[in-house]
């Protein structure tokens, strides 16, 4: 089981799984979601980090994700998820969900996921290179039955 999946390999979502395999994660327990397989190729070579195409099959059983992904790519993305988030599907709602969406309100995805923690980060462009200052913002805590 993949610790953290990340959808959208693009420059940060590259840089932060580069980040955590430095710090000392195993590549084996991140997955990267991206479209293109070109990027896919160059993630697998460069850290040794799991890719591919399938959202649902990354996040079926990763403990956390992490959307890394343009905001207008991010609408259809969530409408196509809801249904592996949604608590009667086996999605857990310990699972938490990261978002580094620019301009992207934790609310976008709570309405959208239903009732799951999640945390809306914004890293900047130094992140790249590990010397990033990182804004954090919780969501609205989840409802327990």
């Amino acid at each position: 089981m993949a610790r953290l999946a990340i959808i959208g390999g693009g420059f940060m979502g590259g840089a932060l799984a580069e980040g955590l395999i430095d710090s000392g994660w195993s590549a084996s327990h991140l997955i990267v979601v991206d479209k293109l397989a070109e990027r896919r190729r160059s993630l697998e070579e460069h850290l040794g980090v799991p890719t591919t195409a399938d959202v649902a099959k990354a996040t079926s059983d990763a403990e956390s994700v992490l959307f890394a992904v343009k905001p207008q790519d991010l609408g259809p993305l969530l409408e196509w998820l809801r249904a592996g988030f949604d608590s009667q599907s086996g999605w857990d709602p310990q699972r938490l969900v990261i978002s580094i969406c620019a301009g992207v309100k934790t609310s976008t995805f709570e309405d959208a996921l239903g009732d799951v923690p999640v945390i809306r980060a914004m890293p900047n462009t130094p992140a790249a290179i590990g010397q990033a200052a990182t804004a954090i913002a919780s969501g609205r805590p989840p409802r327990r039955p």
